[in-house]
């Protein structure tokens, strides 16, 4: 890339940019952040004049008191990446009780004038990997873009993902819930007009799971930070998610947990799943292509006489807990912008991907969250910190379908936390958006993604969704693994084309991270990757994207 030409071409837009106009009239907070590095400097010397660099809370959109910058470094080319300025820091809260937003900024010596903003995911508590590719082909910074992230708020304590000690802080809990977003965001573009002399010329969001709660938060509530976002996976439904997942940690150690599926089970009830619907998309490869064509049900598998006669079939009980895994939760209340219900999981979930649901049919005391998979250990450690608002009591004791006392609470936390809202009007008229969602994702079910896509459809019209957006599908992808472990795509130039030149997104093919390094096309939504019939089963290009009515 000649990258003076692009810096060219980008000085040469951002003078006449009516968004970088009006970020730079919002930029003045007294403490002289415009400021350019003086010609004359070097990068090393450029980095090093960050050290120390205050941004004033007056340039901080929503409530701080104020940002510091506590390290900067010139840290040297290595391929896939120039040399770049690696900057940390803290940006401060108003509750002395509260702790630090911790934050990271990766500023490249060849700076194509564009930024991207990385999500974080699960709790939170560590700052994303600014130097990393995500899931794209390379790594952002690489190419030229500065990249910025954050914690949310928090530091993990002990390295544990499951820590929800942070909730039971208002103003940790409010970052955590998207506060966070907008003011790393905004501490970002005040230290890039410090290094650079102007703030970015377009500004992208990329972000999976948790991350992809925080770019749809953003899309929501500050649409006017970002020209376009790629979001994977996305927990924007938090407590619809919540609730459902502690409607199945109940259904797993309630009554001496009969209805626990342990791994063996799991492999079991995915074996099946395989056996009666991989060939449904044309060819037996490991993957079910065409899932709503799939007609397996789960009390196939059911034990003679529905007792547990081992890891061959399931009881009555586990059969009970298999459905509930596909069902759809409905709730007898209504949570924010109306949700009543959660989608359950699709047919050949990656159970396995992300922890299964443990090794023991009970819960320690205290839990050990680590002990009981991804899915029990969030829904336990949340409903006991979020909910209930005492680390001590027992989660198996709130029910989701007939919470108590405890339904204000829920109703506080899913109005503080979701990001449920189809209110997107401004977005949809200066940004463009790229959501991706793995068919056999064992965390945040794609029938979520599903639901407020059909919304949008719903609301605005095919016609205005395809105007801003693009819905892709990945069958066999998981939570970040699965039996397709989808890499190497290319959404963020696709994304940055179609900002900036108004052409949208054309074929995508996407390829997949375990052996033997197979290829599929990236469909869109409600296409799937149908089998020519013949051809290399590996190659993308033998397969057409079909319409999900066709067998």
């Amino acid at each position: 890339m000649n990258h003076r030409k692009t810096r060219s071409r980008r000085a040469s837009a951002a003078l006449i940019s009516p968004l970088l106009l009006l970020l730079s009239a919002c930029g003045n907070g007294g403490d002289d952040t415009t400021a350019a590095a003086g010609p004359a400097m070097t990068p090393a010397q450029a980095c090093s004049a960050l050290q120390g660099r205050a941004v004033d809370r007056a340039a901080i959109g929503l409530a701080t008191t104020g940002a510091v910058v506590t390290g900067a470094a010139l840290v040297p080319a290595a391929a896939p990446l120039g040399e770049y300025c690696k900057v940390s820091g803290e940006i401060r809260p108003v509750d002395g009780r509260a702790q630090s937003i911790g934050f990271s900024i990766a500023m490249p010596s060849e700076w194509n004038g564009k930024a991207v903003h990385f999500g974080g995911g699960g709790l939170n508590g560590v700052v994303p990997d600014t130097t990393s590719a995500f899931v794209d082909s390379a790594p952002p910074l690489g190419r030229g873009y500065a990249v910025f992230a954050s914690d949310s708020g928090h530091q993990m304590a002990g390295g544990d993902p499951f820590d929800a000690q942070f909730t039971l802080n208002d103003e940790m809990l409010r970052n955590y819930g998207g506060d966070a977003v907008k003011k790393t965001r905004d501490v970002a573009v005040q230290l890039l007009r410090a290094r650079y002399g102007s703030a970015p010329a377009r500004t992208y969001f990329i972000g999976g799971s948790k991350g992809g709660h925080e770019g749809m938060t953003a899309m929501q509530k500050w649409p006017e930070d970002y020209d376009g976002m790629v979001t994977l996976f996305p927990a924007y439904s938090v407590v619809p998610t919540l609730l459902s997942w502690q409607l199945l940690n109940r259904g797993l150690h309630l009554g001496g947990g009969a209805g626990f599926l342990a791994p063996a089970k799991l492999q079991t009830l995915q074996q099946a799943e395989l056996a009666a619907c991989d060939a449904l998309d044309g060819v037996a490869d490991g993957i079910v292509g065409h899932t709503a064509a799939c007609q397996f049900v789960p009390s196939s598998l059911r034990c003679a006489g529905g007792a547990d006669l081992g890891d061959a079939c399931l009881s009555d009980a586990q059969v009970a807990t298999a459905q509930m895994l596909r069902s759809r939760a409905r709730y007898p209340y209504a949570l924010k912008n109306g949700m009543t219900s959660q989608a359950g999981f699709d047919v050949s979930t990656a159970y396995l991907s992300t922890g299964g649901f443990g090794r023991l049919p009970g819960i320690s005391s205290p839990p050990a969250g680590a002990s009981l998979g991804s899915l029990s250990g969030f829904a336990d450690a949340l409903v006991r910190h979020l909910i209930l608002r005492d680390p001590r009591a027992s989660s198996l004791a709130f029910d989701p379908l007939d919470p108590g006392p405890y339904a204000a609470r829920v109703q506080e936390m899913s109005s503080l936390l979701d990001a449920t809202s189809t209110d997107i009007q401004p977005f949809m008229k200066k940004a463009r958006w790229i959501l991706v969602h793995g068919q056999s994702d064992s965390m945040i079910p794609l029938g979520g993604s599903v639901d407020y896509y059909q919304a949008l459809v719903a609301r605005f019209g095919q016609a205005q969704v395809d105007g801003f957006m693009r819905f892709y599908t990945i069958p066999g992808y998981g939570h970040a693994a699965g039996p397709f472990n989808a890499m190497g795509m290319t959404t963020l130039d696709a994304l940055d084309r179609w900002a900036e030149s108004g052409t949208p997104p054309g074929p995508q093919t996407v390829a997949d991270a375990n052996p033997p390094g197979r290829t599929r096309p990236l469909c869109l939504f409600p296409t799937w990757p149908k089998y020519r019939g013949t051809g290399d089963v590996h190659a993308a290009a033998s397969f057409d994207c079909a319409a999900q009515g066709r067998d």
